[in-house]
Order: C-alpha cells, then structure tokens, then sequence
C-alpha cells in the first residue's frame, strides 16, 4: 500500500555526487564540494536547498505512507495496548484533582512525558494515550450492559517522540523514542497513594463536568451519559478506585518482591523513585509479572529475575523489515510477538492484550519509513561524510545484519545482554503463545506454530541496528547513556547529562544536555548505565574524531540525511 517514492538512497547518492569531485577529502585549495556549493550559492539556491528540497520529498512520501495506511496509523496512535487500565471518567479527572503529579488540565499530561495531539486537536487524551472497553461488562439494567472504557498506554506512548528547533518549533515524530516518557505507573501510585483518592472526591468533580465532557466527542455521549450513571450510582466510585488502588499497590508490591529484592540491591543500582524519560526497564517488568513470588522460593525468585539492573533506550519503529531480529539483544525473531512482548510490558495480563492492535500496527511499522532530519544539512560536508560511512560505518550498521556482537567484543554496558533466565525465557515464551490468538498471523504461513526459539531467544550480545533515522534516536548506545553522535564519535562521554530535553542539539547531533521542564540528569556511574563501548578502531575506524573536526563534522552531516 505504501507508494514508492524517488526520494530513496540512491537518489540521496546521487544529489550528493552533484557536488563531489574527484579529489580527496583533503588539500590545500578549496575542494570541488567547496567550489560546487560556492556555485550553487551564485545561483540563489544556498548551501542548504538541495536538502531542503530531499527532505520536503521524504516527508511527502511520510505523509502518504500514513495517508495510504490511515486505519493501522490510527490504531498506531489511538488504541489503547489492552483493556486493563484507568476508567476514563477517573483519568479525565487526574489533572483537575491531583496537579501536583499529572500537571495542571492544560498540560496534557507532561509530568509523564505526554503532550497534546497535534493530529486530532479536540482529542482530549494526549498523544500516547487512548481508551478501551473492559471486560466482563457492567450490567445497567436487566437489558443494557456497558463495557466501561479503560484508558492506557498507545505505541505512541513510547514511540512518539517531540524535536524541538532553535525556531523554538516542536516537530511530533511517529515512531521516535518519546524521550519525555517517564514513570506512569508511579504517577498512578502516587494518586492512588494520596489523601485526596476518595470517591466523595471523584464523585463531586464529576458531577460538576458538563454531559460532553468526559470524552468531547458527540459521538459518545451516549457512552459517557452510562459511564457517568454507573459511577455515580451508590457504591460504584468506592469500588472504582478500590478496584484501581488495589491493581496499583499489587503491581508496585510485585516489583518489590521481585526485582526490586534482588535485581535493584547489586551496588549502586539506579534509584527506583527517580524520573527515567525516555527509558525504563522494560522487559524486567515483563519477567516482574512472569515470576511469581507467592508460588515460588526466594531462591527460586532470585534465580528467575535479572542479575542487576537493565534499563535500556526506548527503540525506533520505523522500517522494522531490515531488522531481522528484534529487541536490543535481537532476542526476539517474529514481529508480530515483539509487538506482543512489548503490550504485555504495559498491561501484564496476556488475556487483556489488543490482539487487534497488533496485527494493524505490526506491518505499518515493517515499510514505515524513517523521519527527514527537520533541519538544514551542507551538502559538500554531506558527500564527504558519505564517504567515511561507506568506510567506517555501512559494514555493521546496513539493513538485514543479523549477526550478534558480543559484549566483551563491542564494550557497551552488559545489564542488558545477560538479564534472560530460563525461567523467565520459559515465562514469556508461554505468556507470547497464550496471547498470540490469531491463527495466521501467530504461525508460519503454512500454518505450523513458531519454534520456541523464534519466540524468544537469549544471544548474550547486542544487535548493531540499521541506522536510519539515527538524528532522532539520541541519546545512544542500547541504554541512552551517551547524548550525541559527536558524544560518541570523540569519547567525550558526561558522566551526567540532562535527559528529557526535547531542545535539539544541531551541531553534535542529538539532545541539548541542559535544564528543562521534565528533563533530569542521567548518571551513567549507575549499575547498567554505563557509557562506555562501540569505542575502539574496531567500531570507530582509524580516525582520531576528536582531533579531525573536519571528518567529524562531514560524517555527522550525513548521517543526518539517513
């Protein structure tokens, strides 16, 4: 369905060679780049319009994609990953009661790292959010029955990230990590947590709300006129916010138990209160809900559960096809239960997952293409840099690699590689199997079912991931732990930087390491923080980046075109 554009990489390659010449990178006199951007600046185009006019097709092409997939982008954005969740008439009240932790009504709920839907406008959940029917129903009368809409996370939940420019323009970015994403669940703890969770509470701010305004949307108004009824009927909103309480303090005493007894107490862990934007533990809160402390040994728990902590990146999405194995680790084969790993992490009950939602969302992240860079690029500096990816870069980083590096090999933080157990890989291997319902899409085309293997497969190594869109994938390395491509080029690695900054940084290619709403300092001294690796001749070439300014600089300049 997607439209095939003329905007791809060999056109990139070919409007790059408009201003290369024969000689090499160096020399005395100005370089046939130079003399060919001087010749382009006499004519009136810039130095820059020749990206201008790329990134305009790239993002027309972005469009289209969408507009050609406008069912499986919707559900994208919308659809909740399940229907365990928050009921809509409680979430709609979070901001107007509890401020001090969701943010005023206004702010679409940027304490958590959300903003407003700049797609829909009059839609009153902010993007990464939406809204589901849980089940069993609830009986009104003897012949109406109504599944109340719960509220969770969407994939733009995590991969819809914000760019902002030095024109103080915010640039919304399908499939980019949310940088700003941080701690949902302990937002909702801390609500159910307060003095302020009551129901006469609740039951008063509700009944202040005009008909219409839960959802905004006439469509529902017959939704919300029930939803209101039920709650506010004798009884209904103590068990509401009993029944959200509980779900709280059980998932928080779970991770207690669980990795938070064993994996969190190694030395110098990361603290567990703290902000994390941008990434989390992601597949420790899958294991959290596989290992279950009540019918196992502590023995048994600690032999199940991570050896220390693995907070890890928040991924890209986009052009999953030249992945051939996914996850960090390239732990996980088939898409469809990667995508089924990933709303499990969210929910925690297989039997609650969109199973819809995975097949809608599953192939428009295969052909999604990748985000033009949002600013200008020097073409010269580009066509040079070509050249230095071509011979430092390309061999690792090019679509459909699936080899494993390991992690004595390429140095990175090891947290990550070494988290799997074989019970938890046993754990979710059944979780994925129950979860996947879908008699086509969870088998082979023939019908046989996956291996285990291709359902989850520890490597003990990490993926070198394509590097499309790589502009929009800082901070890097698997765990975020180094803020810009220069960062990473030159080994001037922070011990801190700022996290949660969507200011960015054009320069060095990445995230301005400076104060700002939301945006914490991230310690890399921490256990699985660590920024080191991806850092010797092996991975870095033989050029001194640090003392080259000039290669650092064209090869940053290309890869902002990738």
């Amino acid at each position: 369905m997607m439209k095939t554009s003329h905007f791809g990489s060999m056109a990139l390659a070919a409007a790059l060679a408009m201003g290369v010449g024969a000689s090499a990178c160096g020399g005395s006199g100005p370089s046939a780049d130079d003399t060919a951007a001087t010749a382009e600046s006499a004519m009136g185009n810039g130095r820059y319009q020749w990206w201008r006019h790329e990134r305009d097709a790239r993002q027309a092409e972005l469009d289209t994609f969408f507009q050609d997939n406008s069912a499986e982008f919707k559900a994208f954005k919308n659809t909740a990953l399940g229907n365990l969740g928050i009921p809509m008439v409680m979430l709609r009240l979070f901001p107007e009661l509890f401020p001090e932790i969701w943010g005023a009504p206004g702010d679409s709920f940027a304490p958590v790292g959300f903003a407003k839907d700049p797609y829909e406008p009059s839609r009153v959940l902010p993007l990464g959010l939406g809204f589901a029917g849980s089940t069993p129903a609830v009986p009104v009368s003897a012949t109406v029955s109504v599944n109340i809409n719960v509220v969770a996370l969407t994939c733009m939940g995590c991969h819809g990230g914000r760019v902002q420019g030095a024109d103080n323009v915010v640039h919304t970015v399908v499939g980019m990590p949310n940088t700003q994403f941080t701690n949902f669940r302990g937002a909702v703890y801390a609500t159910v947590s307060s003095p302020k969770y009551t129901a006469d509470t609740f039951r008063a701010a509700l009944a202040a709300k005009p008909l219409g305004w839960v959802y905004g949307d006439p469509a529902l108004a017959q939704q919300e006129y029930l939803e209101r009824a039920i709650f506010l009927s004798p009884g209904a909103a103590e068990n509401f916010l009993a029944k959200l309480k509980g779900g709280s303090i059980a998932g928080a005493q779970r991770f207690a138990q669980t990795l938070g007894a064993y994996t969190y107490q190694v030395p110098n862990a990361p603290d567990l209160r703290a902000s994390t934007p941008g990434y989390l533990d992601a597949i420790g809160a899958g294991i959290a809900a596989i290992v279950n402390p009540a019918v196992l040994t502590p023995a048994q728990v600690q032999g199940a559960v991570p050896p220390a902590p693995a907070q890890i990146d928040i991924m890209s999405v986009w052009r999953q096809d030249e992945r051939p194995l996914a996850q960090w680790d390239g732990s996980i084969k088939d898409l469809t239960h990667r995508n089924l790993a990933a709303e499990f992490g969210v929910i925690g009950d297989p039997t609650h997952i969109s199973m819809e939602n995975v097949n809608l969302t599953t192939p428009l992240t295969v052909k999604m293409p990748s985000p033009p860079y949002p600013f200008d690029v020097e073409r010269p500096a580009a066509a040079r840099g070509q050249r230095l990816y071509n011979q430092y870069c390309a061999s690792c980083h090019t679509g459909g690699n699936a080899e494993i590096f390991d992690v004595a090999r390429v140095g990175t933080d090891p947290n990550r590689a070494q988290i799997w157990k074989p019970y938890s890989v046993a754990g979710l291997r059944s979780v994925l199997r129950s979860a996947c319902t879908d008699a086509v899409t969870c088998n082979h085309p023939d019908g046989t079912p996956l291996a285990d293997e291709e359902i989850v497969n520890p490597t003990g190594g990490y993926m070198a991931i394509p590097l499309r869109g790589i502009w929009a994938r800082a901070p890097y390395l698997h765990n975020g732990s180094v803020p810009t491509l220069a960062a990473l080029l030159t080994g001037d690695r922070p011990a801190q930087f700022y996290r949660g900054n969507i200011a960015y940084d054009e320069t060095n290619v990445g995230f301005a390491d400076a104060p700002a709403p939301g945006a914490v300092k991230y310690d890399t001294t921490r256990s699985g923080l660590g920024n080191r690796g991806h850092d010797t001749a092996e991975f870095l070439g033989d050029v001194d980046w640090k003392n080259e300014p000039r290669k650092l600089h064209d090869l940053l300049e290309y890869l902002k075109t990738l």
